[in-house]
């Protein structure tokens, strides 16, 4: 009988922890989805990070990883930061890929890691894997033409791709190459 009782306790216990896990949880995200409407990056991302700390695999982790990718990824700050920043956003997705690998998120992550690795860490072979992976991956995504063009002229610059579709006019080239470059610092 005494056993019995332990054990209906222990059982209660775990049920009002988990209870209140998943609703501190929930507030975190809450809070970080309203501080995202009010244009308050660092608490939506402070609170995301809480949220991701806490438990990883929370129902609410795959998105709170996404979101806290895309928040990294936008900051703007010098160049080092801005390698920082990258580096960061790139784990961030990676643990959506990881842990959810079928979230509605993931592909789009893919992509991002393959693209951050070919614009801004020029690293055109890991970013040409990752693409590769997309598309063997979720081949009718929409975003798999994307990945199919960026594979197509990765790491060529916008010289070479007019070059490559017979456009030899050098002031598109050089509009392209500008618009390239004001991306690219965003």
């Amino acid at each position: 009988m005494k056993q019995l009782i332990f054990l209906i306790s222990v059982v209660t216990l775990v049920s009002i922890l988990v209870s209140c896990s998943k609703n501190d949880e929930e507030d975190l995200f809450k809070t970080a989805k309203e501080d995202l409407q009010n244009q308050n990056l660092e608490g939506a991302k402070n609170n995301l990070e809480k949220l991701v700390n806490k438990n990883p695999y929370s129902e609410f982790a795959p998105e709170a990883f996404f979101i806290l990718g895309q928040i990294y990824q936008s900051m703007e700050t010098d160049s080092i930061h801005r390698i920082e920043y990258n580096k960061i956003a790139i784990d961030y997705y990676n643990q959506l890929i990881n842990n959810f690998p079928n979230h509605e998120k993931a592909p789009e992550a893919l992509f991002m890691v393959a693209f951050i690795n070919a614009e801004i860490f020029k690293d055109y072979n890991t970013a040409g894997l990752n693409y590769r992976k997309f598309l063997k991956m979720y081949p009718t995504h929409e975003l798999a033409e994307s990945a199919r063009l960026e594979l197509e002229f990765l790491g060529k610059s916008p010289e070479e791709i007019l070059k490559l579709h017979g456009i030899g006019d050098e002031s598109k080239a050089s509009k392209l190459k500008s618009m390239k470059t004001k991306a690219t610092n965003k």
